[in-house]
């Protein structure tokens, strides 16, 4: 039997997000093997998808009150100090980047790591060096590091000294969104829809100038900006800067039946990152027909296949061009659907568990 610990570091941290939406998936899928018994522990936890029945979570839910971050994660080291003398696991699944092992020294270690950014924008992102540090660290003590994409694989290696050996490829697998429930006001005229934060390698401010700069598309289309919080101070001041205003774009935020519903009724998903570690917008996009218009950076590419309209995200032109090419024709928007349902059958929870299973077989 293969005995699976899943940690508490990104459940302590991470309301909500993708990495701790993986790590749930994971264990979901790993616990449907014969030879696989998983579990979470999480002494502490704020995440939302934790608070659900059919979760097998060793811990309880806090609300996430503002500066208990370092109170929570402290509270959870000195619980995993007790909790390894109660369950014997012969797997640990690091869950984030901790500077020191923080859990049994008996099991073997495994570790995902999701993107590169930090290295990749180490002048850019605040705090960069402590990610840096603490992501080196976890890959130095792992048995086995999984990267979400080829392209991460290579920037890993390219920036941390590590076997190649024992540095793996798994796709994450797609969850189907909510559907539309309702279809406010502001999802009933033409727009075109970015999805998530707007830091700087996102490119969020080369696609506020392709789309203000082009007739075509200021004066026929909204863009509407999903999550990533209200916008600040500079990006008001950007927005103010070329032209825009709320007539032209709109920030919203809600939970997974309205982000449904703003790809549902989209005229296409627009993408612009200068890098993403893997990008599962995009598959949300095409489970909801909406044609995905996308950088040819990062990891994107190896992701979105043929089923998107890709562009150069350092050329204001092309990005424009993109979006032109597919808002304005009904023959690419059909086409890029029909080709996005193909190409979502390559992601699978399925086949990311399998593929996980295999390594943790490995390691024993």
């Amino acid at each position: 039997m293969i005995s699976v610990l899943y940690d508490y570091q990104i459940f302590s941290a991470q309301q909500y997000g993708g990495i701790s939406r993986y790590f749930c998936e994971l264990f979901n899928y790993i616990n449907n093997y014969d030879d696989c018994c998983a579990h979470i522990y999480s002494p502490i936890f704020v995440n939302e998808y934790l608070n659900k029945p059919d979760v097998g979570v060793t811990g309880f839910r806090l609300p996430n009150w503002p500066y208990t971050f370092r109170l929570r994660q402290a509270l959870n080291n000195t619980a995993d100090i007790l909790h390894e003398k109660i369950y014997d696991y012969s797997i640990v699944h690091e869950t984030f980047y901790f500077k020191q092992r923080a859990h049994s020294k008996r099991a073997r270690v495994v570790t995902t790591i999701h993107d590169m950014i930090h290295e990749l924008y180490r002048n850019d992102l605040p705090n960069a060096h402590k990610f840096i540090e603490e992501k080196r660290r976890a890959v130095d003590r792992s048995d086995a590091v999984i990267c979400v994409s080829e392209n991460t694989r290579s920037d890993l290696l390219r920036f941390i000294d590590v076997d190649p050996e024992k540095v793996f490829v798994v796709h994450h697998g797609f969850s189907q969104l909510h559907k539309p429930i309702v279809t406010p006001d502001y999802l009933r005229r033409p727009y075109i829809l970015y999805v998530g934060s707007r830091e700087i390698y996102k490119n969020f401010e080369g696609l506020l100038h392709a789309f203000s700069s082009d007739d075509k598309l200021f004066k026929n289309l909204q863009l509407i900006c999903f999550g990533g919080g209200t916008f600040t101070c500079f990006e008001k001041s950007l927005i103010d800067a070329c032209g825009l205003s709320d007539q032209n774009i709109l920030q919203i935020s809600g939970d997974d039946s309205l982000l449904a519903s703003a790809y549902r009724n989209a005229a296409a998903f627009v993408l612009p990152s200068f890098y993403e570690g893997f990008g599962i917008p995009s598959l949300e996009a095409m489970s909801l027909d909406c044609p995905v218009i996308c950088s040819n950076s990062g990891s994107i590419p190896e992701v979105v296949g043929n089923a998107a309209q890709i562009f150069d995200p350092f050329d204001i032109d092309a990005i424009s061009d993109s979006i032109e090419r597919v808002v304005f024709s009904k023959d690419r928007r059909l086409e890029l659907v029909t080709a996005g349902h193909d190409r979502l059958n390559e992601f699978s929870w399925d086949k990311c568990a399998s593929k996980t299973r295999e390594i943790y077989i490995s390691l024993l």
